[in-house]
């Protein structure tokens, strides 16, 4: 039998074993080339940042302050890794190398990965028409989802008539669902309430009124998955039935919208091309129900993922900020109308209300809380060696390019940087220029989001109609609430808690 310090010996043996062992597999484990950029510590061998990129948004700023500069780094996950860019020349030296640096290729796999739709299913078989075909006369033969969802977005998304169209109908359906809301005495968060006044209003004027007349649930499903889907990320697929069961829900829905008989069609009625255009033509490239259906749901979720929260936080700010309620209602007032309520037009001077001439404040407001709770995160492939500063980027690794770094830089934007100013771009409106790259809450290059405009026009006109509409009372010392840094995001962050309120409907014919 051993004595004690024999004991101690041995453990003392299998410690240094192991520590070394350990250190030996960690150095390994961070092997990289002279001139790749430097990776931002971790513990773990092989695993590296798979745990702590969890808590997203507090690890890109975590990381800023470990490195003091907005250098790129590296960040390592089983069997890869990424390099993350945040310092705005950097960026847009990213965005610039477009095919150095793939946008589509990355989206595939995480169109893929997300959203269930099957790798091979991606693109259009060989020598059938695709969507750039058929919607822009182009000439290529095959093009995957991902590159042909850019020419029929920007087709219905920033084309002026289809925009103006666009914003027209959803601004109808804002006017009646605030016209037919009952409120009570008892106060709603407003978070909550938002998310299901101003989806279903997009849905309506997007999909036709038969798609949620079929499936009321479907919103409530969205929302479900918005909230859950970053799980699939992390964590193993034994650990994600209600995830899955929820995505599989969406593929129920949308199988039932796209589907090819009578009651398919029925159920389109009324609905806008950029809700039916991919589907069409997914079908005439001969691929099933349940791929189009696929294909849909991230389209779906984009739509209200990123617009709705941003018209919660909008709200928020304008009702906490003294005197800001005020001022806004005296800048939208010249854009209401009276005597259209039930008409087929609403009672809002859209062209009036999102322009930034005629309504700079609400505009301002827009984007400071762009910049104060957006979490965008672009993304790209390095497919080509790549020159960023004085590092190189290599192929097969990821880019990550978080805004938050850029958005709350008190270098840039001053020491007031983490405070709400409601004027901040009517007294800086260089800030709002194409091509900043300290403000992009969408993305940039490219593939900058082509929805930017119309998230833009619904945020303003569902802000505007409930200001309109209502008196919105806040308990004495409530506050716009902090944003949830531990949901991963890669649009708009959560709130970590809801903002109560009561809704007291105004006399509008006073």
């Amino acid at each position: 039998m051993f004595d004690f310090e024999n004991q101690v010996s041995l453990y003392a043996t299998f410690a240094t074993a192991f520590l070394g062992l350990y250190a030996w597999l960690l150095a390994r484990d961070r092997t990289q080339r002279h001139d790749e950029p430097p990776y931002y510590p971790y513990l773990i061998p092989g695993l590296g940042h798979v745990f702590r990129y969890a808590d997203n948004q507090r690890f890109y700023l975590n990381a800023r302050r470990y490195f003091s500069t907005r250098q790129p780094y590296s960040l390592r996950f089983p069997g890869n890794k990424a390099y993350v860019i945040s310092d705005p020349a950097d960026v847009t030296t990213v965005y610039r190398n477009s095919t150095a640096l793939s946008f589509d290729t990355y989206i595939e796999r995480g169109i893929a990965f997300v959203y269930g739709v099957r790798p091979l299913e991606l693109g259009s078989p060989a020598g059938t028409p695709t969507l750039r075909d058929v919607v822009a006369g182009g000439t290529a033969v095959n093009g995957t989802v991902v590159e042909n969802s850019h020419v029929y977005s920007r087709r219905h998304l920033l084309q002026e008539s289809a925009l103006e169209d666009l914003t027209r109908r959803t601004a109808l359906e804002i006017s009646r669902l605030l016209d037919a809301y009952k409120s009570g005495e008892e106060a709603i968060g407003l978070h909550r309430w938002s998310r299901t006044i101003l989806p279903t209003a997009v849905t309506n004027a997007i999909y036709g009124p038969r798609l949620l007349k079929a499936h009321p649930d479907l919103i409530d499903q969205i929302w479900e998955f918005d909230d859950s889907f970053h799980k699939i990320l992390s964590r193993p697929p034994f650990l994600l039935r209600e995830v899955y069961h929820t995505r599989q829900e969406l593929y129920r829905i949308f199988s039932d919208y796209v589907r090819d008989d009578d009651q398919g069609e029925r159920m389109r009625e009324g609905a806008l091309g950029l809700a039916t255009a991919r589907a069409e033509n997914l079908k005439e490239a001969g691929s099933s129900v349940q791929m189009r259906a696929g294909c849909e749901i991230p389209l779906f979720h984009a739509l209200h993922a990123n617009a709705t929260p941003t018209a919660f936080w909008v709200l928020a700010y304008i009702l906490v900020t003294p005197g800001l309620k005020d001022r806004i209602l005296l800048e939208i007032s010249p854009a209401f109308r009276t005597g259209t309520t039930g008409n087929d037009e609403p009672d809002i001077d859209v062209t009036y209300l999102v322009s930034p001439n005629s309504c700079p404040l609400i505009h301002s407001c827009l984007y400071e809380a762009l910049r104060l709770t957006s979490g965008s995160l672009s993304t790209r492939l390095v497919e080509k060696p790549t020159s960023i500063g004085a590092y190189t980027l290599y192929p097969r690794n990821a880019v990550f390019v978080p805004s938050r770094v850029a958005h709350l830089a008190e270098d840039h934007w001053g020491p007031d940087v983490l405070e709400f100013d409601p004027d901040r771009f009517i007294k800086r409106p260089e800030e709002l220029r194409p091509g900043n790259m300290w403000l992009r809450p969408f993305g940039g290059g490219a593939t900058i989001c082509p929805g930017r405009r119309y998230a833009g026009n619904e945020v303003k006109l569902f802000v505007a109609g409930v200001l309109r509409r209502f008196e919105v009372e806040l308990r004495l010392g409530e506050g716009v609430p902090p944003v949830d840094n531990s949901i991963p995001s890669a649009g708009m962050m959560k709130p970590a808690h809801d903002l109560n309120v009561k809704l007291i409907p105004r006399d509008l014919h006073v």
